[in-house]
Formats: structure tokens, sequence, C-alpha cells
């Protein structure tokens, strides 16, 4: 599956759904980080919170991309796992959004990544954590973390930007 596109794409907004997760907050940070060259103005984009599984004004991904709207791990397009309409995404269901993007970008294979993508898809994808007792290191998980961090703000931007 290769979820790469053929040519550039420039962006102006990244869009995913309402109290972003692990994966969504994960793919927002890797196409700023690294979506440059592929999704030219991904590093400053503006950030858009939906309900999950709908796209602004009844359009597809592919239409939204074409207006420089690019849509993480909602919409069931290019970086999204979950079914849309009368889609399945087989091809995706052992992936997360975070993967996704990161195979997009080419940097699936950095050594940055070699623990928080793997423990993103176990956690997204297969619905995994940490098998360790302790409550204390299920607090201080990625997943909790962030949850905590929606806790404390009411706002999914700042919540994002921390």
């Amino acid at each position: 599956m290769n979820v790469r596109p053929d040519s550039p794409i420039p962006a102006h907004t990244l869009l995913t759904h309402v109290h972003p997760d692990l994966d969504a907050s994960f793919s927002i940070y890797l196409l700023r980080l690294h979506g440059a060259d592929l999704f030219p103005g991904a590093g400053e984009a503006g950030l858009r919170f939906v309900s999950a599984n709908e796209l602004p004004h009844g359009k597809s991904p592919d239409q939204l991309e074409k207006e420089g709207v690019i849509a993480v791990d909602t919409g069931g397009g290019r970086f999204d796992t979950h079914p849309v309409g009368d889609t399945e995404n087989v091809e995706k269901w052992d992936t997360c959004a975070a993967q996704l993007v990161a195979e997009a970008l080419a940097v699936a294979d950095s050594p940055r990544y070699r623990f928080l993508l793997p423990y993103t898809i176990a956690h997204d994808a297969h619905g995994r954590s940490m098998s360790s007792r302790n409550a204390v290191h299920h607090l201080l998980a990625p997943h909790g973390l962030i949850d905590g961090v929606h806790r404390l703000l009411d706002d999914d931007t700042e919540a994002v930007h921390l």
C-alpha cells in the first residue's frame, strides 16, 4: 500500500478529529516536522478539527487535498485507517495514521521513531498498551500524557502544540 502522493501537495491546513489521540497528534507532528518536501506548507499549516469520520462540506479527502487540506486519522483518505461509508479499509487494519504518514514521508525506519511508531500502532490498531503492572507506567505512557493534556486544556490546538 503506497500512500505517498505522486507529486507534492501544497498544504495550508491539517485536519483531524476532535480531541486528537496519540495517533492523530503524532501524525500532525510528523507532517509538520518532515512534510515540507511532499506537503509544502505543512510546517506552518493551521489545524482544524472535525467530528470523527466527517469531513467539511461533505467533501472527499481527495477534494480537500486539492484545496490544501490534508486529513489525518479521519475521513477515510490516504492517512486514515477507519472504515468510512461502504469501505472496509481491511488493508489498513494493522496499521495507524502515524505509520501511514511516516511511510509517505520516508521516515518510518528512522531510529528516532523506533519505539514510538510501534507503540502507536499497538495502541491504535490493536488496543494494546504497556505490559507493566505498575499504574504509574501507564499514566506516563504517551497516550496517557495526551489524555492528561486534554483534561487540562479546552483547546485541541493547544493540546496538539504542547
